[in-house]
């Protein structure tokens, strides 16, 4: 099948999934339930954001499903990251009670703004005009892949090692592994080097719900091992390589 073409499909699934996964979720909302919904909405997200580099112009209803999107990520997003919070204190024998008061507070929040009238308008007024406002072209993806290719090429330049730096790859790895998953691309090595920089962002997360330090320098001092022994691989520059070469048409 035609790249693009398995994009699109890729598009309409993912809203299917978003759709069902939020309507059968109940009032207990478990936080595997909350983890997947923020994964396929983040998904979705990546593909108005691919469609906006392809577009110079973009409909009112694209901004506005995005902008659905985005508050749908957030507002789960702040209790799955108190849901690792919880687990990395627990590693690091640190007291979760805090934590779990504020997760509480969050998840309660979470069922005021998704209860089932909220969740049913979003699906029916947000996700079902998504696949019809989404369309790629084989130009617009050819020229989606190219921009990934340059924006990985600079920001790679000189491996990121600096927190600032770690931050713009994570996010950036994210958007690319997204859309190469889309379409059906390896990209098991990408998710492994992911997997690490999130690790360090939780830890990092962790540390701004406490008042004081806690110890999370020894963990992180592992996983940046772990990320450079990846550098030395060539995860990256074989990313970039095959978004050149195996995915931008000539």
């Amino acid at each position: 099948m035609q790249l693009h073409k398995l994009l699109n499909r890729k598009i309409g699934s993912t809203a299917h999934t978003l759709e069902k996964r939020l309507l059968t979720a109940n009032q207990k909302w478990s936080s595997e339930d909350i983890h997947q919904i923020r994964v396929t909405s983040r998904r979705l997200r990546s593909f108005l954001m691919a469609y906006k580099i392809a577009h110079t112009a973009v409909s009112e209803k694209n901004h506005t499903i995005e902008k659905a999107l985005r508050r749908l990520t957030r507002d789960c997003g702040e209790v799955r990251n108190l849901d690792v919070a919880i687990q990395n204190a627990k590693t690091l024998k640190l007291p979760t009670q805090p934590l779990k008061a504020k997760r509480n507070k969050q998840f309660t929040r979470l069922l005021h703004q998704w209860d089932s009238h909220h969740k049913k308008k979003f699906v029916h007024v947000q996700l079902h005009p998504l696949k019809a406002e989404l369309y790629f072209s084989p130009v617009a993806l050819k020229k989606i892949l190219l921009f990934f290719h340059l924006k990985l090429s600079a920001l790679i330049k000189k491996h990121p090692k600096s927190k600032t730096e770690l931050h713009r790859l994570r996010i950036q790895l994210k958007e690319i592994r997204y859309l190469l998953e889309a379409l059906d691309v390896p990209v098991q090595n990408l998710k492994i080097l992911q997997d690490h920089l999130g690790h360090i962002h939780d830890l990092e997360t962790l540390e701004h719900y406490f008042e004081y330090p806690i110890p999370i320098q020894k963990p992180i001092q592992r996983e940046l091992k772990k990320i450079y022994r990846l550098y030395d691989r060539g995860v990256l520059d074989k990313t970039i390589d095959f978004l050149r070469k195996g995915l931008i048409p000539n």
